[in-house]
């Protein structure tokens, strides 16, 4: 697969470490010589084109008339529809990706004009300011997404994280879980060197017992339907107010600001830096109060009341400032904060401190991509522990390699662990208002593949694995 990535920024970076993984062919197109010369040294990518990715001449020169994916990501809006527009009509390039950050796009994302150029849109800093406020209400998650349709919740908890999930809760975790729709994916070892979702029988014996030291982090598979059951079970009330304090006026947090006022109950506050900044969106938000200052002003920080707010949220565009920011406001007695990283190794290190979320825009823009790239039978991919694994939900044809086949969670092999199965309600159960039938991961449990099951996935990334998960949703040749 030959993919062209415009933009050679932290999210072009990221897209292609993710890639190069599967052997796909990148070739990098930017104006700037000294991120290619990054990218040349720290991904080992030779394949660089200096120049305007505007320039037909320039996409010519990168190979487009042989390219398969071309994804726009410069830090421009217009730049990267007028790339997909010459990618599209001058080379006829098969899918094409294009990042928008301005909002006054978002309108005019589902117009037939707009279809015809982009493929696929990324928006992350929507997609990420979403994904916070969800986080508000559950603030202990270290990872947490909805799949199939959202009837189902994919969470991390990190052991210990509350009184409810302390590690002497482990002897009785199966027994608690058996009368919720939850079942537990696997347990990660902190300051690992190989991911590996553990199951509980693989933890050593005194983890077993409750009477371990190691924060592992949990993943669990929740059907939606028992959330509040699963979040009365092992973290905090949920919230559904509150105090928040938004400290960056940038894209993520101006959309953080708007979310909220759209669907929460929380008073908001916001502090920006740039003066004119300030005044902009303070004209544009109804009921958030703006302030213009430093977010890491004792004294602003007073005026905002850092001390009585439930949650910080540190969006600025620098992740030193935001981990500072949160440590400032923990220190402040804030009694929760969120922190954009983006950096890899000052995300590992935010996740060691009294941080409660660290949340990467370059993982929820990864993601998108990555999904755009699977095969027309796999959807909703979601790029986690920092690229080393996906979820993934596969749909299931007639044709499908793996229809017909009886599965359990012994099925695949440990680079594969299984998810949950959908499938869709019967004719009776529908009458009824029951939407799907969800079938979590089980010994006992044998389930036949059928048409249109949603088959949910985790897979550790590496180029075998990615393969064989996207075999099992491959059609079956026709015989001729």
């Amino acid at each position: 697969m030959k993919i062209i990535i415009c933009g050679a920024g932290r999210v072009g970076q990221a897209i292609a470490r993710h890639l190069e993984r599967e052997d796909a062919s990148i070739v990098f197109v930017d104006i700037d010589e000294d991120r290619l010369d990054r990218v040349a040294t720290e991904l080992k990518i030779s394949d660089i084109i200096t120049g305007n990715a505007c320039d037909p001449d320039v996409l010519t020169k990168a190979g487009a008339k042989d390219c398969e994916i071309l994804v726009a990501v410069t830090p421009n809006d217009e730049t990267n529809f007028v790339i997909c527009h010459i990618a599209k009509v001058i080379f006829g390039t098969e899918s094409t990706i294009a990042r928008m950050r301005g909002e006054h796009y978002t309108k005019y994302i589902g117009e037939k004009v707009f279809k015809d150029v982009v493929d696929v849109v990324i928006q992350p800093e929507i997609d990420v300011a979403k994904a916070i406020v969800r986080n508000l209400d559950m603030p202990e998650t270290k990872f947490y997404c909805e799949l199939a349709d959202e009837e189902l919740k994919v969470i991390a908890l990190k052991l210990g994280c509350t009184e409810k999930f302390a590690p002497s809760r482990l002897k009785t975790l199966n027994d608690d879980l058996k009368d919720l729709g939850v079942a537990v994916l696997g347990f990660v070892r902190p300051d690992y060197d190989k991911l590996e979702f553990l199951k509980f029988s693989e933890l050593p014996q005194s983890d077993q017992d409750g009477e371990g030291e190691t924060e592992y982090k949990v993943y669990f598979v929740v059907q939606s339907s028992d959330f509040d059951k699963f979040i009365a079970e092992f973290a905090e009330q949920q919230k559904e107010s509150g105090r928040v304090l938004i400290v960056g006026g940038g894209h993520i947090g101006y959309n953080i600001a708007k979310e909220l006022e759209r669907n929460k109950s929380f008073s908001t506050r916001l502090i920006e830096q740039d003066s004119d900044v300030a005044s902009h969106i303070a004209e544009r938000l109804n009921k958030t109060s703006v302030l213009n200052g430093d977010g890491l002003d004792r004294k602003i920080l007073d005026e905002a009341k850092v001390a009585d707010t439930d949650f910080v949220l540190a969006t600025t565009s620098d992740d030193k400032t935001n981990i500072m920011i949160c440590l400032f406001a923990e220190h402040l007695e804030a009694k929760h904060s969120f922190a954009m990283i983006n950096d890899r190794n000052l995300k590992s290190f935010s996740e060691s401190t009294d941080i409660d979320t660290v949340v990467s825009l370059r993982l929820q823009t990864l993601s998108k991509v990555i999904d755009s790239i699977r095969g027309k039978n796999i959807h909703n991919t979601r790029v986690i522990e920092d690229g080393r694994a996906e979820i993934l939900e596969g749909i299931v044809r007639s044709k499908s390699n793996i229809y017909d086949e009886e599965i359990d969670e012994n099925y695949f092999d440990k680079q594969i662990r299984l998810v949950a199965v959908v499938r869709q309600a019967e004719e009776i159960d529908a009458s009824e208002g029951v939407k799907s039938k969800i079938f979590l991961p089980s010994a006992e449990t044998k389930i036949k593949m059928a048409e249109n099951d949603r088959v949910i996935l985790l897979c550790l990334h590496d180029k075998e694995t990615v393969k064989k998960a996207e075999r099992l949703f491959s059609l079956k040749p026709t015989a001729a």
